[in-house]
């Protein structure tokens, strides 16, 4: 069962205070507000600025190619991953194209680049196409795509901005094609 597991240690891991997962990687969010990413990066899910998978452990890059600080908040998907700074900006990097608009010629975006920029996020949630945002105020708005009504609109439109579906929500969740508000 573990005959292909690699142990995950070293400095750069000390002091992690949460974890996110996607299909094959993992992004921890340290005490100190940095993310460490690992696992494969082949579509740029590290949000390093290159589609290349690093040996190691590899700390998350701010778009200025210095280490991204202030993170509150981390969130991984299939080949994406989100973070939430603590000024409540999030951003996204990966294979996400409804969610990342500059992208590569493989449908990636191998830097983090702003998701929802109207909004104050607290927190986020991410399925496999779509991502929910939580704002301070409670209040929930989804976005990507939506095949199988997964954004709460009514409708199986897709969106490439956020949507407002309720108020007074205090968390949410997100699996490949369903969303959850509570």
């Amino acid at each position: 069962l573990l005959e292909n597991a690699v142990p995950c240690h070293g400095k750069l891991l000390e002091g992690v205070r949460a974890v996110a997962v996607g299909s094959s990687h993992a992004v921890f969010l340290k005490e100190d507000g940095t993310a460490v990413c690992t696992g494969q990066n082949s579509w740029g899910q590290f949000g390093i600025n290159s589609w290349l998978t690093p040996e190691r452990p590899t700390l998350m890059l701010s778009p200025n190619g210095s280490t991204l600080r202030g993170i509150r908040h981390v969130a991984a998907t299939h080949l994406f991953t989100a973070v939430v700074l603590q000024d409540g900006r999030a951003f996204g990097t990966g294979s996400f194209s409804v969610l990342v608009h500059q992208q590569s010629g493989n449908g990636a975006s191998a830097g983090l680049e702003q998701l929802a920029p109207t909004l104050n996020v607290q927190t986020l949630a991410l399925g496999r196409r779509h991502a929910v945002f939580l704002t301070a105020h409670g209040r929930a708005f989804t976005q990507g795509e939506n095949g199988g009504g997964q954004l709460g609109v009514n409708s199986t439109t897709s969106f490439a901005e956020p949507q407002l579906v309720m108020a007074g929500v205090q968390a949410v969740a997100a699996g490949d094609e369903h969303t959850l508000f509570l």
